[in-house]
């Protein structure tokens, strides 16, 4: 079995690889990137993108209700924290990713492709939050249910 010491030096490694990758073809990938959102907004069923809206959106915030309305009940207050602690660590990285290595979002490259002002396109905290969001719900589940 591989070591977390290793995984963690291999994951390093290939995030240096892709960011000494980027500077060289940064603006090749983002006009690729926005040609690929662009056929997916063409190409994808209406019902896909309303379920998918429902998840980037809605679905997001039953989370951090949940684990007020259980912060309410439990007498685990380190246990709470903990989970907490995992629901809002993924949103400050991202934000200093955002800060330091940010990219624009496609609708600013390609005017055809839809898109809001919400925030940078590149790093995306959908896949941070994702995570942490899915392993809080299990963790809940597994020791609750």
């Amino acid at each position: 079995m591989v070591s977390i010491s290793v995984l963690r030096s291999l994951a390093l490694f290939l995030l240096i690889v892709v960011l000494i990758i980027d500077l060289f073809t940064h603006r090749a990938t983002l006009e690729h990137s926005t040609e690929w959102s662009l056929w997916l907004q063409k190409e994808t069923p209406d019902w896909i993108k309303s379920v998918s809206n429902f998840f980037s959106t809605v679905g997001v915030m039953w989370l951090p209700v949940f684990m007020l309305v259980h912060l309410a009940y439990t007498k685990n207050r380190p246990y709470w924290l903990h989970l907490f602690t995992i629901l809002v660590l993924p949103f400050s990285i991202g934000a200093l990713f955002k800060a330091l290595y940010y990219r624009g979002r496609p609708f600013v490259i390609n005017p055809k492709v839809e898109g809001c002002t919400c925030d940078p396109g590149m790093p995306s905290n959908h896949t941070l939050v994702a995570v942490s969001t899915y392993y809080i719900a299990q963790k809940l589940i597994q020791d609750h249910f």
